[in-house]
């Protein structure tokens, strides 16, 4: 079986790198993995079982309810032909020419989403994209599930990104990048320089890094800011083991962010971006009313930064959100995404 894992179009990358690469992990070795993206992943993964193909850089666009024409459509077609896949999974955005042609050679497709917000879920559902699909996937979510509940065509799976917590965390703070420089988090660049000085004072007992992401340039004023204080970089490749021991992870409310701090029980602060398909304000919020982090809305001010993370940092504090993470954890019953995976991919054979 050979599975192309397609994530295009997508900013901070992070959160989609750790998902791409957990249905990798998790599927058995006789499964050959490729990941295609216009990101190259292989740079900030341990895994030699999964293959990089890398393909030209998706321009910041709109989508419908995650369809999206992908600008790297026919190196994405080519892959597929060159490496002879049978399945291809779409991470939340799809093109419906790739659909298409792989209706037309008998290749097998699923979507993998988290819930898109009300109206482009309604959306999604209306123009029955579900159906382009042999199988459809949507992720448990703090912010609900609401309209894929209860619906035949639908899957849902509860995502795990398989990090161990640790009751000792790491003197140190990491800052993720924000959506990648979307242009729906220029606020939350904005507050991170803001905060610039407040981080320099935190420098003397903690290590501050800081993920830029592929889509950096927002980043030159918080360096400029920060002075060399920070290790600034576009990737750690030991990410996920960063999270899991940092003191402290701010981000954006993008799903796989949210769920791999859940995954590791690390105190979190998100600054929600406003995002056309993604509820981030109601996950951020969702968060913060279950005790699992802080949020900061991005209409507060670095003060309000400050203090959360004044609050998060407490060990007292600290230890009851890592309580929060495993009840929250605990209470999810849904089938774990790698385990539907792997029976998906037994099933296809």
């Amino acid at each position: 079986m050979k599975l192309g894992l397609i994530s295009i179009g997508v900013g901070g990358t992070g959160g989609h790198n750790t998902l791409l690469s957990n249905i990798g992990n998790c599927l058995d070795d006789k499964h050959e993995i490729f990941i295609i993206s216009e990101y190259d992943y292989s740079s900030n993964s341990n895994n030699s079982r999964i293959k990089n193909i890398k393909v030209s850089k998706q321009q910041h666009k709109q989508s419908l309810a995650g369809s999206l024409d992908h600008d790297s459509y026919s190196e994405i077609i080519d892959a597929i032909n060159t490496y002879e896949l049978d399945n291809i999974l779409f991470s939340t955005f799809f093109d419906k020419r790739i659909l298409d042609y792989a209706n037309e050679n008998n290749v097998k497709k699923t979507l993998v989403t988290y819930p898109l917000r009300d109206t482009f879920s309604e959306y999604f559902f209306q123009k029955k994209f579900q159906n382009l699909f042999d199988n459809f996937v949507v992720l448990d979510d703090l912010a609900g599930l609401i309209p894929y509940e209860n619906n035949e065509k639908v899957s849902i799976a509860k995502y795990n990104s398989t990090v161990d917590s640790l009751n000792q965390k790491n003197k140190e703070i990491i800052i993720g990048c924000g959506g990648g420089g979307r242009p729906s988090a220029s606020r939350y660049f904005e507050l991170i320089t803001e905060l610039a000085p407040y981080l320099k004072e935190m420098s003397a007992e903690y290590k501050i890094s800081i993920s830029t992401g592929a889509y950096n340039s927002d980043f030159s004023k918080i360096e400029e800011a920060l002075g060399n204080i920070a290790i600034v970089k576009p990737w750690f490749k030991n990410w996920t083991k960063m999270v899991k021991t940092a003191a402290l992870v701010v981000s954006e409310a993008g799903y796989f962010s949210v769920q791999e701090l859940i995954s590791a029980r690390t105190p979190g602060l998100l600054i929600p971006g406003e995002r056309r398909m993604d509820n981030q304000e109601l996950r951020a919020i969702t968060y913060e009313s279950k005790g699992l982090g802080k949020c900061v809305l991005p209409q507060e001010d670095s003060t309000s930064l400050k203090l959360a993370i004044e609050e998060l940092i407490d060990s007292v504090n600290s230890q009851k959100v890592n309580i929060a993470c495993e009840t929250y954890s605990s209470s999810i019953k849904s089938k774990d995404l790698g385990e539907y995976m792997n029976e998906l991919m037994v099933l296809k054979q």
